[in-house]
């Protein structure tokens, strides 16, 4: 019996000193982030837009079990962006449900974006943004290629543009959501894609056009690089923005 306990002990210790290293490696990744975006803000000022993407062993460390337990994150983490304005330091996580594979693509009907803030070396969360699958749609799935983290006004504080999309049975009819964040409040351009006019669809919330004009010009940029990529066609849309349009 004393060996058993002592065994048990030794155990014990061991699993401790593998819990102490996991956490010290985890605030090592924490501190390294920091003083990266510390040193970026510092050269390049307000100029960066995204300061860093994080490796897959960074993930691991950052997002242990209890961490993902803390934040409900039930689906695997795609990607981890971070970026730092005079506010603080923050992190970008996208997360997308996987559900399968069919003919060579991946299958994901739900996707989970997190937003945190590093607080005292603890992640405390800002933002969470959810969306799934509609009727007719075999997958969604963020479009970080067009996400953006930038000070689009040089008021010191990054207006994140997040990017997302749904693929259709009919190739030709996807559906696109850009996601801008100011001053803590979400704008909105909800897109259905489709190549004839009576079936595709843009609806721009109406407090989009009082945005700084710098940040409405960056999100058409946006929108110009989706059509010279195929990836959505928004017919006359710079002509029904120009007077403000919020559905056309």
């Amino acid at each position: 019996m004393g060996n058993a306990r002592e065994h048990d002990k030794i155990q014990k210790i061991k699993f401790n000193k593998n819990d102490v290293m996991t956490k010290l490696k985890q605030m090592k990744i924490i501190v390294t982030i920091l003083l990266f975006l510390s040193i970026n803000h510092i050269v390049l000022g307000q100029e960066n837009s995204l300061d860093k993407i994080l490796s897959k062993e960074e993930i691991k460390l950052l997002f242990p079990d209890s961490v993902k337990t803390k934040f409900n994150i039930q689906y695997p983490i795609r990607r981890v962006c971070s970026y730092s304005d005079k506010s603080g330091n923050y992190l970008m996580a996208f997360t997308e449900r996987f559900d399968g594979i069919a003919d060579g693509d991946t299958i994901c009907r739900n996707i989970k974006a997190f937003h945190f803030k590093l607080v005292d070396n603890q992640l405390e969360k800002v933002i969470e943004i959810n969306d799934a699958v509609v009727e007719g749609e075999p997958s969604i799935w963020f479009w970080t290629k067009y996400c953006q983290f930038t000070d689009i006004d040089k008021d010191g504080l990054v207006e994140p543009i997040i990017v997302y999309g749904a693929s259709y049975e009919d190739l030709e009819k996807y559906r696109v959501k850009i996601l801008i964040y100011y001053k803590g409040k979400k704008y909105a351009i909800r897109h259905q894609n489709c190549d004839l006019d009576f079936c595709r669809s843009t609806q721009i919330d109406k407090d989009f056009y009082d945005l700084p004009l710098s940040i409405i010009e960056q999100v058409k940029s946006i929108m110009r690089k989706l059509e010279e990529n195929n990836h959505a066609y928004f017919g006359h849309w710079e002509h029904e923005m120009k007077r403000r349009a919020v559905k056309f």
